[in-house]
């Protein structure tokens, strides 16, 4: 066997021992592990989402909007049977999801716009404000006009709810932005404008835009109007009426005890500005009063005369006609009996 010689080790002196400067680096080593699991941890933690006033996405949103795409291509019109729904839908929720509901911007939904290509023939555009059922009642019957929400992407996107949340990939189905919320680049309210303005730009030749005479302003540019709250308690309810009598958005912006309100009207803030002189020539105004109502001469109201200056500003000419005969025989379907139908129609 072959001999070795033990040394005893002395207990006072460590076998290995680390540099100075390995300390150092070893400690900063730790120290970046450490951060970097807190910053994991952050990053993964679930959080809340985002809390508003307003009523959540509405309930199997993917589903109907899906579900309406497939109407609408393999059905409806069958000759834009070639798009891509399921793509449509992705990238519709691309515009939106994980993003915080009040950030929206025009380029969030420019690869949807950009997606879908439909061409509207030229005299057959149809706009409306605050007349969007009876506009719509016309369309179906006439079979050969488009309003906006006869098109593909407003058809699919009709009187949904949606919202998304910067914490989550998934919609928000607890809530979503109030019209009071000092929110107005929220994902329905871009989406809407987006789309108008492009379906808008598209139109060629003569145009009609159907108007609700019942009214005191039948074309509504966007207005301001500021006060205390005592004095604004009782506009805010009338506003709120026409809010969910006729689609009018409304924006409240509060500063100290001064309310401002807002009522939008996506054809007299968007449509209107953005028709192309070199493609319409032309804008029929349809001023339709309510049957049961009181009827006047809304063609020569202060409001239809400011939709005038404006149209003829833009190189355009303007046209109006009270109680369009076509569209006052639907009125009567449902009023037979009413004088109005017996006598002047």
């Amino acid at each position: 066997m072959a001999n070795y010689e033990f040394s005893q080790v002395s207990e006072d002196r460590p076998g290995c021992r680390l540099t100075r400067k390995a300390q150092i680096g070893l400690g900063v080593g730790l120290l970046l592990l450490v951060a970097l699991v807190v910053v994991v941890v952050i990053v993964l933690w679930p959080r809340s989402p985002l809390v508003w006033k307003g009523k959540p996405t509405t309930k199997h949103f993917a589903d109907i909007i899906l579900g309406r795409c497939l109407i609408y291509t393999q059905i409806l019109r069958p000759e834009m049977r070639d798009q891509d729904c399921k793509k449509i839908l992705s990238t519709f929720k691309r515009g939106f999801i994980s993003k915080n509901p009040c950030n929206i911007t025009n380029e969030d939904y420019a690869p949807l716009v950009k997606l879908v290509t439909q061409t509207i023939p030229c005299n057959k555009t149809l706009f409306w404000s605050k007349s969007k059922h009876l506009a719509h009642q016309y369309t179906w019957i006439q079979g050969k006009m488009f309003t906006l929400e006869d098109t593909l992407l407003g058809y699919i996107a009709d009187d949904l709810r949606w919202c998304g949340d910067p914490s989550t990939s998934d919609m928000n189905y607890d809530s979503c932005p109030h019209w009071s919320e000092n929110c107005p680049n929220n994902p329905v309210a871009v989406f809407w404008n987006v789309i108008s303005q492009k379906f808008a730009e598209d139109a060629c030749g003569v145009v009609q835009v159907m108007l609700n005479g019942s009214l005191s302003e039948p074309f509504y540019r966007n207005r301001r109007k500021s006060g205390n709250q005592g004095r604004l308690r009782s506009m805010v309810s009338s506003r709120l009426n026409c809010n969910r009598r006729y689609g009018c958005p409304t924006l409240r912006l509060e500063v100290g005890d001064v309310i401002y309100l807002f009522c939008f009207s996506t054809f007299g803030s968007v449509e209107v500005f953005n028709l192309d002189p070199n493609k319409v020539h032309k804008l029929q105004a349809w001023v339709m009063h309510d049957i049961k109502g009181t009827s006047s001469n809304a063609c020569s109201s202060p409001s239809i005369n400011e939709l005038k200056s404006i149209v003829n500003k833009r190189n355009m000419i303007f046209a109006c006609q009270d109680n369009y005969r076509p569209v006052r025989f639907l009125q009567c379907v449902k009023n037979p009996e009413h004088p109005s139908c017996r006598l002047n129609v």
